[in-house]
């Protein structure tokens, strides 16, 4: 009899014991790694978290689950708006690369894609700024009337990453009488993330459509 409670009890006890196990287990939350990573799996991004870190606060961007969304959004928008896969390289229109034969005016010039409409960071966009030279008296835009050179293209407007641009050419499309950007790089992501580092890049591509006359009204009247 007594051989018997006595093994009771032990069962008793070890059932407790799982039971506690079980509760404490499931009690626990994601860490900081799992959080970060299931956040960019939701976007289509692969996170990556460094190990270790000599990074302290104040050293480089710390986002907390918000900013990191808004970013991780923002860059997973960029890349279903790219190149279809397959499509290679844009080639610049040779002519846009030569000097006008008759030079009046230039300066420099950018154009960005639509930023992110409201909130916080809503001026973060992508840009593509180029120099050019226009015809002296040029009314229209077209590739014997103007010269571009030193494209190159950036993003800002939010913490915690870089663009790094690779390549960038330009395009006249007769058809439609826009120049076309297609430029190439990577989005250089780094971050603090509850005291984690998130480090990694992804490879991007997309087009900047512009339409000439955005040049021709701050070209002065008389030249």
């Amino acid at each position: 009899m007594k051989t018997r409670i006595i093994q009771g009890e032990i069962i008793i006890k070890y059932i407790l014991t799982a039971a506690g196990s079980l509760l404490l287990l499931a009690g626990c939350g994601d860490t900081p790694e799992d959080e970060i990573q299931e956040l960019g799996s939701e976007y289509g991004l692969d996170v990556h978290v460094l190990e270790e870190t000599d990074m302290e606060s104040g050293e480089m961007a710390e986002l907390d689950e918000e900013g990191a969304e808004k970013l991780f959004q923002y860059i997973s928008e960029a890349l279903n708006d790219g190149t279809a896969e397959g499509y290679s390289d844009v080639p610049l229109t040779p002519e846009l690369e030569e000097p006008v034969e008759d030079p009046g005016t230039g300066g420099t010039h950018s154009v960005s894609l639509e930023g992110v409409p409201s909130g916080e960071y809503a001026d973060f966009n992508r840009v593509v700024s180029f120099s050019y030279e226009l015809e002296q008296g040029a009314e229209e835009i077209a590739p014997d009337t103007i010269g571009m050179e030193q494209l190159g293209t950036f993003s800002a407007g939010m913490p915690g990453f870089e663009w790094d641009n690779i390549h960038t050419s330009a395009h006249y499309e007769e058809e439609t009488g826009e120049v076309e950007f297609y430029t190439s790089g990577q989005w250089e992501i780094n971050f603090l993330y509850k005291g984690e580092e998130v480090d990694f890049s992804v490879t991007d591509d997309w087009f900047v459509p512009l339409d000439p006359e955005e040049i021709l009204e701050d070209v002065p009247v008389v030249w």
